[in-house]
């Protein structure tokens, strides 16, 4: 680039020094918030980790709790019938003496 004079070259390195300088402050800041994202995404995926523990730890419970439950539900039918198989048979008993 060919200047007609010495100011206008002065004033065109001044000019570029100062683009320059306003591209390394943008170019940090743009660091700095990637810098802020990752971190933020970081935590993120560790508390969407931690999320998904407690919810399989819940589910495990869940599962568990649903089994005692149908367990529980068998034993009372069991005990049910038992109890009216007894009745029944108290009352053949009953029905024979008179």
């Amino acid at each position: 680039m060919i200047f007609p004079s010495k100011s206008l070259y002065c004033y065109h390195v001044r000019s570029s020094l100062i683009v320059y300088k306003i591209l390394e402050r943008k170019n940090s800041e743009i660091d700095e918030v990637k810098s802020q994202y990752k971190t933020k995404l970081d935590k993120t995926e560790e508390e969407n980790v931690k999320l998904e523990k407690k919810v399989q730890s819940v589910l495990r419970d869940a599962q568990i709790v649903r089994e005692n439950k149908d367990l529980q539900i068998q034993e009372l039918k069991k005990l049910a019938e038992e109890s009216q198989v007894a009745k029944n048979n108290r009352y053949n008993i009953v029905k024979s003496i008179w």
